[in-house]
C-alpha cells in the first residue's frame, strides 16, 4: 500500500567539493551560507560538512532566514537542531544530516542557512567546512558574523559545503469564475487534492488506478 505525499526527497542546491578550511561556530560567532533555489521545493533536511574541535556540549542549530543585501535578516523561518558533542573530531569530517521543520522555498529567492552554536569558545567549537580558494557555487556565498562583531561580513569568493534536501511542491488551481486567472478566493485547491490518500493493491489495480 502507498500513501500520497510520501514523495522521494532530492537535492535541490548543493556545494560538495574543495573543503580546505574550517569555519568555527561558537558563542556569538555565526556561520552562514546563502543560497538561491532554482526550483521551488519544500526544504526538509540540511546536510553540512562538519567537525568539532575541543570539547563541546549543548545544542547547535541550522536556521533558515530570509536575506537582505546578501545577509540574513528578520526572524527565523525554520530550523533544525543537533547535539554537537556527537560530531567527529577534527581533522576527520562528516556530512551531518539535520532535519529541518518543512518550509517551502521559492525559486529565485535568496535564503540564508546559519549554523548557530552559543556554547564553546575559540578553542572549542563546531566547525563547518568551506572552500576558501576556488569556490564555484554560483547561487550564494559564505557569510560570517565574527565573535564580538556587530554585522555580517560577506566573503564572496568562498562557499561552505552543503546539501539542500527537499520534496517537490505541487500546486493545483481551479478557475471557478472563468475569469482567466487563478488568484481569486478558494481557487487554490492544493490542500484538498493532495491530502493523504491510501492505495491498496487489488481492487484499485482492477479498476486501472495507479498510485500517485
Amino acid at each position: 500500500e502507498h500513501e500520497a505525499g510520501a514523495i522521494m526527497s532530492a537535492i535541490y542546491e548543493s556545494y560538495i567539493t574543495g573543503d580546505n578550511a574550517l569555519s568555527p561556530a561558537y558563542a556569538d560567532q555565526k556561520i552562514c551560507q546563502t543560497f538561491t533555489p532554482q526550483v521551488t521545493h519544500k526544504l526538509t533536511r540540511w546536510d553540512l560538512l562538519i567537525s568539532k574541535v575541543g570539547t563541546i556540549t549543548g545544542t547547535a542549530y541550522i536556521r533558515i532566514y530570509a536575506t537582505a543585501a546578501g545577509v540574513p535578516t528578520g526572524a527565523v523561518l525554520s530550523e533544525g537542531s543537533f547535539d554537537p558533542s556527537t560530531l567527529v573530531t577534527y581533522p576527520t569530517t562528516e556530512w551531518k544530516q539535520v532535519t529541518i521543520s518543512p518550509i517551502v522555498l521559492t525559486a529565485g529567492v535568496v535564503y540564508a542557512a546559519v549554523l548557530e552554536y552559543t556554547g564553546g569558545d575559540a578553542s572549542n567549537y563546531a566547525g563547518w567546512w568551506r572552500d576558501s580558494s576556488s569556490a564555484t557555487y554560483a547561487n550564494g556565498t559564505y557569510v560570517v558574523w565574527l565573535a564580538g562583531g556587530s554585522s555580517w561580513t560577506i566573503l564572496s569568493t568562498q562557499d561552505l559545503l552543503f546539501k539542500d534536501w527537499g520534496d517537490t511542491v505541487y500546486q493545483v488551481y481551479v478557475d471557478w469564475n472563468n475569469d482567466g486567472d487563478f488568484s481569486d478566493a478558494n481557487e487554490d485547491i492544493t490542500d484538498d487534492v493532495l491530502m493523504p490518500i491510501r492505495w491498496k493493491r487489488g481492487r484499485d489495480e482492477e479498476l486501472g488506478y495507479t498510485s500517485p
